[in-house]
């Protein structure tokens, strides 16, 4: 079977389940949310959200084997790791390695590193660990107009050659989502960038994106339970 709609499967299964195209960025700390807070809000959103992106610094606040309970206990989504993998590959190997043991899905490495001893050997490691690589090939600030996202085309194009299972595309700039959609076919994209960045929510979609990651726009509002309701409202599944 090939691969490479792997990840694709796997959207469609959660997104179609829980009727959503948004993926919640907990990008939180101990400073921010207590360990059980973090665990009522995964509760309570975790029927209305296609997965979870947890980045370093919610790794490093909470520690691996927390978060690893949080997945065990929260059924039925998508589990990323953004660990932005930007290293040698024999360091690559090592964090896939923990990340694949704590019950993640899927592993986001940045393209711009190049191929030969980088991107290759973190997508293999990801391969043989059962995760599914996410490429980011531009990203969503000001400043990566200034470099990364000018390798965009080279980043995706080379990226073909590798089971590569998506791709990490900016919602606040559609256009790389609807140059490369018909590209990278059955792989997936997702889109950063929405709302404290100044996308509006389902803007993504509409140009092409599989799904929206929305960070602070969910974890620093006042009530972020109605937060998700509300930007599901915009990012539902059937559309």
């Amino acid at each position: 079977m090939d691969r490479y709609p792997r990840l694709n499967h796997l959207i469609h299964i959660y997104g179609k389940r829980n009727n959503s195209r948004l993926v919640l960025a907990l990008d939180v700390t101990r400073s921010m949310y207590r360990p059980e807070a973090v665990e009522t809000l995964l509760n309570k959103v975790s029927r209305k959200i296609l997965g979870v992106k947890i980045g370093l610094p919610t790794i490093l606040s909470y520690g691996l084997g927390e978060v690893a309970r949080w997945i065990v206990s929260t059924h039925d989504i998508l589990w990323i790791a953004d660990i932005k993998l930007a290293d040698v590959g024999h360091i690559a190997r090592s964090m896939i390695e923990l990340v694949s043991e704590a019950g993640f899905d899927a592993v986001i490495i940045h393209g711009f590193i190049g191929f030969y001893g980088g991107v290759v050997e973190a997508v293999k490691a990801s391969v043989e660990h059962s995760l599914s690589p996410i490429l980011v090939a531009a990203m969503s600030h000001q400043g990566a107009e200034e470099y990364v996202n000018k390798f965009s085309a080279d980043i995706v194009l080379k990226s073909l050659e590798y089971p590569v299972d998506g791709y990490v595309l900016p919602a606040t700039y559609p256009k790389y989502i609807k140059m490369f959609r018909g590209i990278v076919g059955d792989r997936v994209i997702l889109s950063p960038g929405v709302g404290v960045q100044g996308a509006p929510p389902g803007s993504a979609v509409e140009s092409g994106a599989d799904a929206e990651i929305i960070g602070r726009t969910i974890y620093m509002d006042v009530d972020p339970i109605k937060k998700v309701d509300e930007l599901r409202g915009v990012l539902t599944w059937h559309r």
